[in-house]
Formats: C-alpha cells, structure tokens, sequence
C-alpha cells in the first residue's frame, strides 16, 4: 500500500514540475512541438544546354552500292529527270539510245516533234526513239530512264535503291 502511494506521489510530482513546459499529464509522451531535423543536402541539378530550334539530325547515308535519289548514280546510269540511263539518256531533256526522243529532239535522222516519224524510230510522247524508247515511259538505251525507271545496274527513282 505504501508503494502505491509512494508512486502516485511520485507520478503527481513529476506532473506538476513539468506540466509547465510539456503541458500537464502528458510529459510522458515524446512532444508533438519538436522541431524535424533539417539534415537534408541540396543535390545540385546539373543543367542541359536547350535544343536550338533550328537543330538538324544528322542524315543516314543508305550504305547500299547504288543511290536512287534525284541526283543519285544508280549502278550504270543515272534515272533520275535530269540523268543518263544505260547507254543513252531517258528523260525529257535526255538521249535516247541512238536519237534524242523529246518533243523537240532530233531522233535518229528526222525531227523529233509530237507526230512526226524520226529516222529510225517516232518521236513523240509515245515514240520508238532510235534504239531506245525516249517518253516518259520509255525504256532508254540499256537502261529505263524514267521517274520509276530501273536505270542501268541501279533504281534511279525518288524512293531509290
């Protein structure tokens, strides 16, 4: 019996000699009022330079033997608008197997216009052009010389080899 009392006493003391900085019963419990330690370490961020707007990838060579752009050298010839296919030249400015099978190209030995026969072979859109066939379709001395021609060993159109 004495030893509870001596314990209430105990527990009453304690109370009221704290109760004053920890707000009464309640010294007992760890104080909600601490301050949180502030150990933590600013990481610094490492900064990226921005992407210029005008930035340009780097352009992929197609490492295949032939090229088949517009200005490319497809195996033999080129087939592109302005290019030699095979043997003679296919397109619109080109030569033509033998003769030369624009509108107003010499083709073979006449005159190369729309209706005309040239020499050898017809010089118009659709004509037989000396050896070759010199429109737009036209199959060019040894090669094809149009946009989606097969242009001596290589593809000489826009989607190329």
């Amino acid at each position: 019996m004495r030893l509870r009392i001596l314990v209430l006493l105990l527990i009453a003391f304690a109370a009221v000699s704290c109760g004053k900085k920890k707000k009464g019963a309640f010294f007992l419990l760890p104080s909600l009022e601490t301050p949180a330690l502030n150990n933590t370490v600013e990481t610094p961020v490492e900064e990226v330079a921005p992407t210029p707007d005008n930035f340009q990838h780097p352009v992929v060579v197609d490492p295949a033997t032939d090229t088949g752009d517009n200005t490319a050298d497809n195996g033999t010839g080129t087939g592109d608008n302005t290019a030699d296919n095979g043997t003679g030249s296919g397109d619109n400015t080109a030569d033509n197997g033998t003769g030369t099978g624009e509108n107003t190209a010499d083709n073979g030995t006449g005159s190369g216009d729309n209706t005309a026969d040239n020499g050898t072979g017809s010089g118009d859109n659709t004509a037989d052009n000396g050896t070759g066939t010199g429109d737009n379709t036209a199959d060019n001395g040894t090669g094809t010389g149009d946009n989606t021609a097969d242009n001596g060993t290589g593809s000489g159109d826009s989607s190329g080899l």
